[in-house]
């Protein structure tokens, strides 16, 4: 089993040991849609118009030239049709009822997909890496493609979305750290493998759209988060000490303050992208602080990582309480 854990490949072949803090610690996606509904993020986008859209109108076209089936109680209405020949949905329905009914469809799509990219370009933008390792792994579980549903656009366009974001946070620059940007190179590289323009017609059709307008989309998900976007070099900073300590079993809850033998409570932002550093580059380090097979240690590893990210989680939250209220705070 491989354990570089820097490509889609490396993220497919740990499936039996993906950490149970993968959704549970990592923005959960309720959060990230309260704050789009919230800001009202979704309003600087929606509704987007799709009644020019080629990809529309041939989706209507289509569907007006197919033939309904002999026998169907559609192909019995009287005069809709000549004896032996099967009828087209446009002789039994009137174009522009078909037209209402795709754009409907399509809406709806369309303003699914939009809420879901949303929550993930907000939940980039204030996790960093951690949010992306999260669900790419999450994805590479469920066999990545460009399979899109009504509710939920492919993982292939979210991962192209979120990669490109992580690119504006710096990520990708000689300012991140190899591993990481090693890692975020070969999801791309992955990408350039994949079609990102889904099968079905209608979700073909919102693929379009939002394509259209990814440049508006982006920009409302950074002007509402600019001010607390995690970017490369508090990563940098900040990450290193979190892994150290788990990588030596060692719940990473507080660090050096401002005054004299003060503690800060650790972010929970630091504490989740520490524990997906560690669990995606280093985990042999904590494995082997455990006495046991080495089958057994690399699943009993991911136990332990999570142990420990739910303590400092915990324990982070107790000091920042006290902290609150030895200043007086309620």
């Amino acid at each position: 089993m491989s354990r570089c854990g820097c490509s889609p490949r490396c993220s497919a072949s740990r499936v039996s040991s993906s950490p149970t803090w993968n959704f549970t610690y990592s923005q959960h996606p309720s959060i990230t849609h309260f704050a789009d509904f919230r800001l009202g993020i979704y309003k600087e986008l929606l509704p987007i118009d799709i009644s020019q859209s080629d990809a529309a109108r041939k989706v209507v076209e289509e569907i007006c030239q197919m033939r309904v089936p002999m026998g169907a109680p559609e192909s019995k209405i009287e005069g809709a049709q000549q004896p032996g020949v099967e009828p087209r949905v446009e002789e039994i329905l009137q174009r522009d009822v078909i037209e209402q009914q795709v754009f409907a469809l399509c809406g709806q799509i369309i303003r699914n997909w939009v809420h879901e990219l949303i929550s993930d370009l907000f939940a980039v933008r204030m996790g960093g890496p951690a949010y992306f390792y999260s669900f790419a792994t999450f994805a590479a579980n469920l066999r990545l493609d460009a399979r899109a549903g009504a509710s939920h656009p492919s993982p292939s366009m979210r991962i192209d979305l979120m990669l490109k974001e992580l690119s504006d946070l710096h990520y990708s620059s000689e300012y991140s750290p190899l591993q990481v940007r090693s890692s975020l190179e070969s999801w791309r590289r992955w990408l350039e493998t994949q079609p990102l323009e889904p099968e079905e017609p209608p979700t073909r059709v919102a693929y379009w759209a939002i394509k259209e307008n990814e440049s508006k989309l982006v920009e409302a998900v950074r002007k509402h988060t600019s001010a607390f976007s995690y970017g490369t070099r508090a990563y940098t900073e900040k990450v290193k000490y979190v892994v150290n300590d788990l990588e030596a079993g060692i719940p990473p809850i507080d660090r050096a303050g401002d005054g004299e033998a003060a503690f800060d409570a650790c972010d929970l932002v630091d504490i989740l992208n520490g524990a997906w550093t560690t669990y995606m580059f280093s985990p042999e380090k904590l494995e082997s602080l455990i006495e046991c097979p080495p089958p057994e240690r690399k699943l009993r590893g991911v136990s332990v990582l999570n142990e420990l990210v739910q303590k400092a989680i915990e324990a982070s939250e107790i000091l920042r309480q006290c902290h609150k209220r030895s200043k007086g705070g309620v």
